[in-house]
């Protein structure tokens, strides 16, 4: 996995591929089903956001500086970088967090306790299944 802090989660629209942003400067994306991931590299800072577009087959990420970049999943080739566009601003926010005690609510309700070695920083949902970063890149 990581080898630092994940920042940012987030699941492709088929639920098949979690992408996550990490500050070893990385992003990965994890297949599902058989748990492997394909490092994407390039950013010059931690990685604080990442997202796929609509149709899955790209995504972006956004470093700490600012800089984003274009990824297409198939080949994990950058497509392009700049510091002029953002983050999709039609990606589905997860309404799941996790509280201070280790539960995860989803819509306001409790449904899943975490011990403390499997707490994250960023949570992602699809349909039910949830993906965690944590703070041993993991």
């Amino acid at each position: 996995g990581h080898s630092s802090l994940v920042y940012s989660v987030a699941f492709s629209p088929d639920g098949g591929t979690v992408v996550s942003g990490s500050d070893d400067y990385t992003i990965r994306l994890w297949d599902i089903k058989s748990g492997s991931s394909k490092v994407l590299e390039g950013h010059s800072g931690g990685v604080n956001s990442v997202a796929f577009s609509a149709d899955g087959g790209t995504v972006t990420s956004t470093d700490l500086s600012g800089i984003s970049k274009l990824w297409n999943v198939k080949s994990g080739l950058e497509i392009t970088t700049s510091s002029e566009f953002h983050q999709q601003k039609n990606q589905q926010k997860s309404n799941m967090l996790i509280d201070k005690d280790g539960w995860i609510h989803r819509n306001g309700i409790r449904i899943l306790w975490l011990p403390m070695s499997l707490r994250g920083h960023k949570v992602s949902e699809h349909e039910w299944i949830i993906a965690i970063g944590n703070t041993q890149g993991r």
